[in-house]
């Protein structure tokens, strides 16, 4: 628990509206650095049609407008940004102090490596990289109100996420919405597009990729929601994508999708649309039971938190929370110890199945529950990416005819993104010089000078005790305000008692006698508790020391809050404020 101290009120200034030079525009523009164009293909219904009263779904044409997936992946592994930061094959990581197995990053995973097995079969493919595609849809809408616009993206990623396609959305007529020939079309138009929109890849995938030579690509996991898992791994709704465990017994021994029969064999005793042809069909290596990723995001922490617990709660006290990570304090003293309980057992398991490593203790704790998803590979991704690849472009279009000129955006924001990230690797993106006086006035903190002069001394002489009062003044040039993040992953401390909590009020750098000196000046939290207090209330550290973001809860006490109150004024209207393990996996698992 924290106590905040009183700090001056800081007025930030307004930023200042950004500028582009006209030449910088028509490079922009016509730059072909991360330039995929946009194609489309049309498909239409082929089966037997009746003689009369033929339904307009028959005889309409759907649009399937797709970027070619290899020169995206192309792109991807072309990026600067990635040099060093890709595994270039699949690997098992033990722990040092149990020697346990731990899953980390996608290819510690036991289907990466599964998958390698399989391809070094073939003597041709012995020491190439396997580069698996994971793909993600869903469904969107963009407007309610003027006319339920949806759009059906399609999205790819290796080591970043990119959009690649907008799938078509057969629509009818009611009387024909429940029509088995309507249903099997929909979904084969589905299955159809991707094997099309996908086919580029294929060549790579049992042979030496043409312009990358040590690499070969596969299908990887598949990101999608339940509904979209139906209709991926053609089965009936209440069945299981992954397995035929009965749609009543979900824990029971079952096989894999590997059986012979009839249709209705297949439909009745085992929930197959026998059928449909998924997609999957025309690549190698690729099964789509097995490549249905674990929804953690709506089956998990939707299903069971929001639908369920929250509701049982807003029955007994017929108040809504809408945020999970805050809900444990806002129900304090309020609900029962067992319902408290209750909560802080299912956000304790929704955070180990989401946590950065996933050892052999922790599936141990979690009972075989996790499918594997290292790293929270969920339909969070997708769902997150819809706001900046569908809903923003089309909010930005003249909403007319909205999907040509939202496919222009994407190609525009990737060429940006790809310009960015070149920009970035030949240190074109440093940002500018302001002076030590200029930031003083910015921030309103007029001992700034001096604690940049206290910092620089404890860097240059961490042992050494004389006061800073004896010491000649330092002179010291113009600093740049560009500066990164940067926080450690390896250091080990038993949880907030090695740890302390402050606000961040600015990030810089500024160069001294030919070093770079990146820091941060904070306002330091007051410790409630047994974690370590600091004496100054503003000071200089570097930003080498800022170990993990923290999220703080205030102490809300047994009153109900003001609707009026504002989230961003949070800070200015509590005294004490709870540090919140349930922020993300990595808080959940170093603050406790």
């Amino acid at each position: 628990m924290y106590m905040r101290t009183c700090i001056p009120t800081l007025e930030c200034p307004k930023a200042p509206a950004i500028q582009m030079h006209p030449s910088t525009v028509h490079h922009v523009l016509y730059s072909s650095l991360g330039d995929v164009k946009w194609d489309s293909f049309q498909i239409q219904y082929t089966g037997k049609k009746p003689d009369i009263d033929v339904p307009s779904w028959m005889s309409s044409s759907y649009d399937v407008w797709f970027r070619d997936p290899w020169e995206v992946i192309q792109n991807m592994l072309a990026n600067p940004i990635f040099t060093g930061e890709m595994d270039y094959c699949p690997y098992h990581k033990f722990s040092l102090s149990n020697d346990e197995c731990q899953w980390k990053d996608f290819m510690s995973g036991d289907w990466a490596w599964d998958q390698a097995d399989e391809i070094s079969k073939d003597p041709s493919t012995i020491g190439l990289t396997f580069v698996p595609v994971i793909l993600g849809s869903n469904k969107t809408t963009v407007s309610v109100g003027t006319g339920n616009n949806k759009y059906y993206p399609l999205y790819a990623s290796i080591n970043a996420v990119a959009i690649i396609g907008f799938l078509a959305i057969p629509k009818t007529m009611c009387q024909y919405a429940t029509d088995p020939r309507f249903q099997k079309f929909r979904h084969q138009l589905f299955h159809s597009s991707l094997s099309q929109i996908l086919q580029t890849l294929r060549p790579g995938m049992t042979n030496s990729e043409n312009h990358f030579h040590c690499v070969i690509y596969g299908l990887g996991p598949y990101i999608t929601d339940y509904d979209e898992q139906v209709l991926l791994a053609c089965i009936v709704r209440g069945w299981c994508p992954r397995c035929l465990a009965p749609c009543d017994n979900l824990d029971h021994d079952a096989l894999d999708h590997f059986e012979e029969g009839t249709s209705g064999e297949f439909w009745n005793d085992y929930g197959i649309v026998g059928d449909l042809i998924p997609f999957t069909n025309d690549f190698p290596c690729a099964n789509i039971n097995k490549l249905i990723a674990p929804d953690i995001l709506h089956q998990l922490i939707k299903g069971t938190f929001k639908d369920h617990l929250i509701t049982w709660v807003e029955e007994y006290l017929e108040v809504t929370y809408r945020t999970y990570e805050v809900y444990l304090p806002a129900i304090e003293s309020h609900v029962s110890l067992e319902i408290v309980q209750a909560f802080h057992t299912l956000l304790d398991f929704c955070y180990y199945v989401c946590q950065n490593i996933i050892s052999e203790t922790t599936l141990m704790q979690i009972q075989d529950a996790l499918a594997s998803a290292p790293n929270s590979l969920c339909s969070s991704i997708t769902e997150s990416k819809h706001i900046k690849a569908v809903k923003e472009p089309w909010q930005h279009s003249s909403h007319f005819n909205a999907l040509s000129q939202m496919l222009q955006t994407n190609q525009r924001l990737d060429k940006l993104a790809a310009m960015q990230a070149d920009f970035t690797s030949q240190g074109m993106m440093n940002g500018t010089a302001k002076t030590v006086p200029a930031l003083t006035i910015e921030l309103g903190i007029p001992q700034l000078s001096a604690l940049v002069c206290q910092f620089l001394f404890e860097q240059l002489h961490p042992n050494n005790p004389q006061d800073l009062s004896d010491i000649p003044e330092f002179q010291f040039p113009n600093y740049d305000a560009s500066s990164r993040f940067y926080a450690p992953s390896d250091i080990k401390l038993e949880g907030l008692q090695g740890l302390d909590v402050a606000h961040v009020l600015c990030f810089f750098s500024f160069f001294f006698k030919g070093s770079t000196f990146p820091c941060a000046v904070i306002h330091w939290f007051n410790t409630i508790g047994f974690a370590p207090n600091h004496s100054p209330n503003i000071s200089i550290i570097h930003i080498d020391s800022i170990y993990h973001a923290a999220h703080l809860i205030p102490v809300y006490g047994t009153h109900f809050i003001s609707c009026d109150l504002k989230f961003h004024y949070s800070y200015d209207s509590f005294w004490f404020y709870y540090v919140n393990k349930y922020a993300d996996h990595h808080a959940f698992k170093i603050a406790f």
